[in-house]
């Protein structure tokens, strides 16, 4: 056999039209009859092969001689041949999507351990050759080497039963990048953002040492996210490695007589075939041509062209033949053509070759120099010349110079120019040697001046491009950063938080530390710890037989022998072996100390066995119909079973002895404690009741109406509560009031609800296999996986435990944000809003006030606890600066409330003594209000007038001034001289506080939104466009800061009380700090769940915002943000906080349901 056949035959094989297959067969077998006889046979052995490999054809026939039954009829064709309904491994073939030379491409479904659609490449039969298997496996590892979002994804591979391999990879749904540019007519910018795309993958491919040497339109797809074009690059079946870089360990090399790749598209030293080895400059000839074809609609060179010349004059062509530029290709259509091409891109034919004369020009033909150092030196480099053009910035592709066209000339004509150079030589050898001497020393003068200018160009020119490069690489950071965190996917913000410190490391910016900023706001799973227990060998029953302790620590798990086995979660070392029973152990339950363990067998039996002695505590035979009614008291003291004739028996631990046990009025399916211990929960599938422990009575009934009680569990707080159902809902309940909210989280059945002992977060999963995770305070989703069944939190809300239908067991680290809090634990009713109007800190900055529709609440900031007094629709309140009273604004109208603290060992309580109406002589109603620093004087307005109230002295009560309306806000300037008043109707006034006379209009005064500086020296208002500042007395304009989607933004002002920053609503949902000196922007605050904002207020020290909104407050911690920051080098340059004790993070809120009345 010839040594060139097989990489002749594969060669010839890619080429599917019958042309280009002649014309190849014609130019490399040229002289050679046989070697083309050989081939042409061969190829029509594999025709006939593959025919019988199509839908419908008959069963293999092994000819005369082999009556092998193994190898022959249906059962070896379908052992043989993949067909759609055939399985490889896990994945499922549903239909074939594409076919060559030596390998198949199929849509397969994967069904484990995730669900999906992926294209499956497998070895065609026939073709498992030494080097087709070498080259399948190079392509194999040439994609798993690679992660980029532009680059199709290997999943998996193996082989088949027949030996031949395959592997998995991502299913892209796309058409050629050309045919999507035309079809969906693409403007000139749009195409060239597509090709940044495809270089970026590129690029990306060669930094992992992999050379494609096959780009071009049908290798190059795009498909659609969520409305987006993004362009994949696939089939990397004749890649080659750079440098060390093995693609396999099996024999893989392109033979020298081989000619791989695309003609058109093929590099000059592709073409040449010499020893000259292939680097990553011929892929950047190759994207050359593609820029080419997205430019005009044509390549360079014609294939069809090329394939009919016959091989050596093709590779001559594509060696020597210089291509006309872009503009000049356009120029030569014929009216019809180019008016076409103009059409495809949506401009006219002059505007578009005069868009792409010049710098597009340059671009394309640097790209497509023949001398490949001449060329891009990375697709990068490519790529920012691209931009360049975009941005409208000087391209570093220039125009050859006069030399170099001359050179290329010279070799192209060697002849001529030698004997046209000998007679020009002998006519000017003589001028030449008179005057060598005489202009020696002036040029050499002119050479060292223009030497150094060069060399100085040149240092510059390395130093702007370094510098791009840098920058380049910071932006792609950032951008990884940037996808992460918006994946919603687990592990989101470690790989955000990652991508953003390896920018961080070439250099900080604020879009950075913004970015860093919302990861460091985020909620996460971390990468699970997996395990399954070494007691079994085979399949587990995993309904319920299992348990974690309260910190993780240890798990039990019911056995095949009927023991009970508790183990260490570290290292699954059996710690404890409970004897075996009479039935399997059905529910599990460790005490809350982790010291007692209570079982509840099918047949009925309850046991509580005491872990460090190996002893029952408890033995009672219940219903066996009720084997998952089994609680115990959050204070270990009690144990709780559902039993016959609706009774909820209640065992005492530590005597064994049943004590005073519950009757109800349903079938107690299952029970479940409050975290507080007063209230059981009992339920059958229809309902639940809720039972005041100590007095044994019922409390409130819950149910979901035409739906099935499935899942349920209790906030940390005691008061809301979660139930889920059948019907893809779940309920969130105010067991206090009854009011519930409901979440659809979409899976199919809630198997189990879990809120996480901060109270932060609600973990819902289904028969779906899917388990999300919400934030418990506003019910928005956060997470989404199908890891496993979630089950059990950590005490200390940092891991949570879940199982898989395969008996494996494990634990996610979850993390929490320790820089952003929720606050919002009230359940409004339906269709009613959880909006906060207003709030405000003590003067000590322990208690956070704020206003709703149904009352006045207070969180103390460092026990988590809330209080509630019953009021209608507060809309402002403040404490007074001796944090001896506070003013609230409601309906029932302005009051001022005396507290007293109750100080605890665990908790400081508020208590509010009976109220007292602080203005006489205003109408009741929605007032506003505003305080002084000193505490001496109030502002207040009602509908029509304000009154000014001082300390010691008389009510004032003034009319507003003209065309101001309905009063919207009050601020009193820090030493009381002026008083500003905003409207409804978009006016403002600063008023004289002795006279109350205006002294100042501001016509354009977005909702009455204005603040005083600390220091009194500038009033701040807001307007639709922008924040200004006024000089106070002179009212003098000074400075200036824009508002974005100013048509949206309501505006929203706060001073840190230092007067250091400044916290402004940039956007409607946007929170923006700075430093009011300067203006200068310090942070963007942006929420994972953010709100519409309403009021923004400092702390006392200026380490926490409140962001008050439609959803509740937003808690952001400024100063475990900074030392966030700080640690990745992004920190804002101003000086520390004030060290603290307190953490927002290690807060649980909670109601304290003496006062919620």
């Amino acid at each position: 056999m010839s040594p060139d056949l097989e990489p002749l035959f594969e060669a010839a094989w890619r080429l599917t039209d019958p042309a280009q297959r002649k014309a190849f067969l014609d130019a490399a077998c040229r002289d050679k009859p046989a070697l083309r006889q050989e081939l042409e046979q061969l190829l029509a052995m594999q025709g006939e092969a593959d025919g019988l490999f199509e839908p419908g054809a008959a069963a293999l026939d092994t000819g005369p001689g082999h009556d092998d039954p193994a190898l022959s009829g249906p059962v070896a064709s379908s052992r043989m041949n993949e067909k759609p309904g055939d399985r490889l491994g896990r994945y499922k073939l549903l239909q074939k999507i594409g076919e060559g030379g030596c390998g198949g491409v199929y849509m397969a479904e994967q069904e484990e351990p995730v669900r999906r659609r992926v294209a499956l490449k497998v070895i065609k039969l026939g073709m498992d050759t030494k080097s087709v298997i070498a080259r399948f496996e190079a392509e194999r590892q040439a994609l798993a080497m690679m992660d980029h979002p532009n680059i199709a994804k290997v999943f998996d591979g193996g082989a088949t039963e027949t030996g031949r391999p395959y592997f998995v990879m991502e299913l892209v749904r796309g058409i050629r990048i050309t045919e999507y540019c035309d079809e969906a007519k693409l403007s000139t910018p749009e195409r060239l953002d597509l090709f940044i795309q495809v270089c970026q993958a590129v690029q990306h491919a060669h930094q992992k040492g992999v050379i494609h040497r096959d780009l071009k339109p049908s290798n190059i797809l795009v498909t659609i996210n969520d409305g987006v074009p993004v362009p994949k690059v696939i089939d990397f079946g004749i890649a080659k490695a750079t440098g060390q870089q093995r693609l396999t360990d099996k024999t893989v090399f392109t033979a020298f007589e081989q000619f791989i790749g695309t003609p058109a598209y093929v590099s000059p030293e592709q073409a040449a075939m010499t020893s000259l080895d292939i680097d990553t400059r011929s892929d950047i000839y190759s994207l050359g041509v593609l820029l080419y074809e997205l430019l005009t609609g044509k390549t360079p060179f014609d294939s069809t062209e090329l394939l009919k010349v016959g091989l050596d004059e093709m590779r001559r062509t594509i060696r020597e033949k210089e291509p006309p530029r872009p503009s000049t290709s356009l120029n030569t259509l014929s009216g019809e053509d180019l008016t076409t091409a103009a059409n495809r891109r949506q401009t006219e034919a002059p505007k578009l070759i005069h868009l792409i004369e010049g710098d597009l020009d340059w671009i394309v033909m640097k790209s497509l120099e023949k001398d490949r150092t001449r060329r891009y030196e990375t697709a990068n480099g490519l790529a920012a010349d691209v931009k360049r053009f975009l941005n409208h910035e000087p391209v570093v592709a220039r125009p050859p110079s006069a030399t170099y066209r001359l050179q290329k000339l010279v070799r192209r004509n060697k002849l001529a120019f030698a004997a046209g150079t000998a007679v020009v030589a002998a006519l000017v050898i003589g001028l030449v040697a008179s005057t060598l001497l005489f202009i020696r020393e002036t040029k050499a003068h002119g050479r060292a001046l223009a030497a150094e200018h060069e060399q100085a160009r040149l240092l510059e020119q390395a130093e702007r491009a370094e510098q791009a490069k840098t920058e380049e690489l910071r932006r792609s950071h950032l951008a990884v950063a940037r996808a992460s965190r918006q994946s919603g996917e687990p592990g989101r913000r470690f790989a955000s938080l990652a991508a953003i410190a390896k920018a961080a490391a070439i250099g900080p910016s604020l879009e950075l530390r913004n970015e860093a900023i919302a990861a460091l706001a985020l909620t996460d799973l971390g990468q699970p710890r997996v395990w399954r227990a070494s007691i079994f060998t085979g399949d587990w029953e995993w309904d319920h037989n299992f348990a974690f302790d309260a910190d993780l620590q240890r798990y039990a798990v019911g056995t095949p022998d009927r023991s009970i086995s508790i183990c260490r979660v570290a290292d699954q070392q059996e710690l404890v072996r409970l004897p075996p029973a009479s039935a399997e152990a059905r529910t599990l339950v460790f005490s809350p100390d982790g010291k007692f363990l209570a079982v509840r067998h099918d047949d009925g039996w309850v046991r509580v066995w005491d872990l460090d002695r190996r002893a029952t505590m408890v033995e009672a035979q219940l219903a066996s119909d009720l084997r998952w009614s089994l609680d115990f008291s959050p204070d270990n003291r009690h144990v709780v079973a559902g039993s016959t004739n609706n009774l909820v028996r209640c065992f005492d631990v530590a005597s064994g002895k049943e004590t005073n046990s519950l009757p109800v009025s349903l079938s107690p399916v299952a029970v479940l404690f409050a975290p507080t211990g007063r209230v059981l929960a009992v339920r059958d599938w229809s309902q639940c009741q809720l039972w005041h422990w100590e007095q044994r009575t019922l409390l409130r009934t819950l149910s979901h109406p035409g739906r099935r009680f499935t899942a349920w569990a209790w906030h940390p707080d005691g008061i809301r509560f979660a139930s889920g159902c059948n019907k893809e809902e779940v309920y969130l309940w105010d067991t206090l009031t009854g009011n519930h909210r409901i979440l659809r989280p979409y899976n199919s059945y809630e198997a189990y609800l879990v809120f996480s002992p901060r109270g932060d977060l609600l973990v819902s999963c289904g028969w779906d296999s899917t388990t999300r995770t919400f934030d418990a305070q506003t019910c928005q989703p956060i997470l989404t996986t199908q890891s496993g069944y979630a089950w059990r939190f950590s005490r200390d809300s940092q891991g949570l435990a879940f199982y898989r239908e395969n008996g494996e067991l494990g634990v996610w680290p979850v993390v929490s944000p320790r820089v952003f809090r929720t606050l919002n634990t009230q359940v409004p009713p339906p269709n009613d809003q959880r909006v906060v109007y207003h709030s405000a800190f003590s003067p000590d900055g322990r208690f956070l006030l704020w206003g709703q529709n149904d009352g006045l609440r207070w969180l103390d900031l460092v026990s988590g606890e809330i209080g509630y007094r019953k009021l209608t629709k507060v809309v402002a309140c403040a404490f007074r600066p001796d944090g001896n009273s506070l003013i609230t604004a409601s309906q029932e109208g302005l009051l001022n409330w005396p507290v007293e603290r109750e100080t605890n060992s665990a908790s400081v309580t508020l208590r509010l003594g009976p109220a007292a109406r602080v203005s006489t002589r205003l109408d009741p109603g929605l007032a506003r209000f505003a305080i002084s620093q000193d505490g001496r004087m109030v502002i207040a307005g009602g509908s029509n007038e304000w009154s000014l109230i001082e300390s010691g002295g008389p009510e004032r009560v003034m009319k507003y001034p003209l065309r101001s309306g309905e009063d919207k806000g009050f601020v009193v300037s820090p030493d009381k001289r002026w008083v500003g008043l905003g409207a409804w109707a978009g006016s403002a006034f600063v008023c004289d506080a002795r006279t109350g006379e205006p002294a100042k209009e501001f016509p354009d005064v977005r909702g009455g939104i204005m603040a005083f500086t600390p220091d009194g020296r500038w009033l701040v208002t807001c307007s639709g466009q922008e924040y200004r500042f006024w000089e106070t007395g002179t009212w003098r304009a000074g400075l200036v800061i824009k508002q974005d989607l100013a048509s949206r933004a309501g505006g929203a002002i706060a001073f840190a009380p230092d007067g250091g920053q400044m916290a402004i609503a940039r956007t409607v949902y946007l929170v923006q700090l700075l430093d009011p000196k300067s203006g200068e922007v310090l942070a963007d605050l942006a929420a994972p769940n953010p709100q519409q904002i309403r009021k923004l207020c400092f702390s006392p020290d200026g380490g926490v915002l409140a962001v008050s909104g439609d959803e509740g407050i937003h808690l952001w911690d400024l100063r475990a943000l900074r030392r966030e920051l700080a640690a990745l080098k992004l920190d804002w340059n101003q000086p520390p906080y004030a060290p603290s004790t307190n953490s927002l993070a290690d807060v649980v809120f909670r109601y304290v349901p003496d006062d919620a009345k």
